[in-house]
């Protein structure tokens, strides 16, 4: 798996000629509001006149209301394919989000605690006692942050119709083989995906179903949210295919991901833009926790405002020593101050970003680019913020916020039939 930098800001874009759109009937603010349309329009569409993703879609919502949504560009070449409003894209670790709320919606339930060792749920990973569920939900577990070691040692022992007991075997098999911890738990924070499958481990373990069905039951149904589930389970005709141009801008060539049974709870969710606003108004609008577990979700570790980078350049970063500082992590989201929180998502050959301010506005955005090639690869996550302004022209927000290398959630080969 390859480590990519990943520039974040807030805001969001999509575009191209000869997409697809629905935008509000104007207001008495009608010339504003035609305005707005006219700069969100042309931003967004050069992320396809540029070259820099085949295809993009994008949604905002304020106060409860979608105002914005575009699809432009193809969801699949040769043939053109082009996206729709409707069109599933793989959101990588924006999942991530869900599995957070799964947890606390266990824990407000009274089946799980927050501080309990993660051996009361997976006794046979070596490292269960030294660590929390709470670590490993912000982050600070210390579980390996390097997928690929791990990833190399799964891939070759799992197929299509591999069982969920056998999957989960031979993650657990592969972990222990990587004894050492990052760090000792607590003491730092790194992103680390598969602290984020053990989590996906506990609902499964703890609710005796399936990481989707426990979804599905608390979240995706009570809120509509039909387009959203494991992707290529079963394989959909109209989702987005992923591709990547390592050398941009050489032409675009597919980006295959493994199955996402490997992957679920750290990044196997497709879903579309307006299951994704869906998600976001609800949340923040307090009909998925409580507000006193909603406010967990949201509370970084450790205090102060600025990240320690402790990680040597280019390598797995850990964002945060245990001296006082955030890490801008809390539980399933980034958290960098108290004006918005985000996560972005990548795979094979996807970007995606979620975004949500305190005055109430969501922006997502979804491409079918790999968000590793250079030097297009922040571009996307970097949109939310020029979005944000061209609607909101008198706050100030930064242009950009270098939080980390996030790593992808997976590398591309996909495991045999049997």
């Amino acid at each position: 798996m390859k480590t990519r930098t990943f520039l974040v800001a807030l805001l969001f874009v999509t575009g191209c000629t000869g997409g697809t759109s629905s935008v509000p009937a104007p207001s008495s603010a009608s010339a504003s509001l035609a305005a707005q349309t006219q700069a969100l329009d042309a931003l967004v569409s050069q992320q396809v006149t540029q070259n820099i993703t085949p295809g993009i879609a994008v949604g905002i919502a304020r106060n409860g209301q979608v105002i914005y949504t575009r699809a432009f560009g193809n969801r699949s070449l040769g043939p053109n394919q082009p996206v729709q409003l409707n069109t599933p894209f793989e959101i990588g670790s924006m999942t991530k989000e869900f599995t957070a709320a799964a947890i606390l919606l266990l824990v407000q339930d009274g089946k799980i605690g927050l501080d309990d060792p993660l051996s009361k749920y997976i006794p046979e990973y070596v490292n269960a006692g030294k660590m929390t569920l709470r670590q490993l939900v912000t982050m600070t577990s210390g579980v390996p942050s390097n997928d690929n070691p791990i990833y190399a040692q799964i891939i070759p022992q799992l197929t299509l119709t591999s069982s969920q007991a056998a999957i989960s075997a031979t993650i657990i098999a592969a972990l222990n083989n990587f004894p050492s911890l990052d760090f000792a738990p607590g003491t730092k924070m790194a992103y680390a995906n598969y602290g984020f499958w053990l989590l996906g481990e506990v609902i499964r373990r703890v609710t005796g179903s399936s990481y989707i069905a426990f979804l599905t039951q608390r979240i995706f149904a009570p809120l509509g949210m039909t387009s959203t589930y494991l992707y290529n389970t079963p394989p959909n005709a109209n989702e987005a295919v992923g591709y990547a141009h390592q050398n941009f801008p050489d032409p675009f060539t597919p980006s295959p991901d493994p199955p996402a049974f490997i992957i679920d709870a750290q990044g196997g969710l497709t879903s579309t833009v307006a299951d994704i606003l869906t998600w976001d108004i609800a949340l923040t609008s307090g009909r998925v926790l409580s507000a006193p577990f909603y406010q967990t979700m949201l509370t970084v570790p450790g205090g102060g405002s600025t990240p320690t980078i402790v990680g040597p350049p280019g390598g797995e970063i850990l964002l945060r020593e245990n001296d006082g500082s955030a890490s801008m992590y809390a539980m399933g989201w980034f958290v960098p101050g108290t004006n918005y929180f985000f996560h972005p998502g990548g795979t094979g050959g996807f970007t995606t970003m979620n975004a949500n301010f305190n005055d109430g506005t969501s922006i997502v955005i979804f491409t079918n680019q790999h968000l590793g090639a250079q030097p297009i690869g922040d571009f996307i996550p970097n949109l939310a913020p020029a979005l944000y302004r061209i609607l909101n022209p008198s706050v100030m927000t930064p242009n950009a916020f270098t939080i980390l290398q996030l790593p992808t959630v997976m590398a591309s080969p996909v495991p045999p039939e049997e």
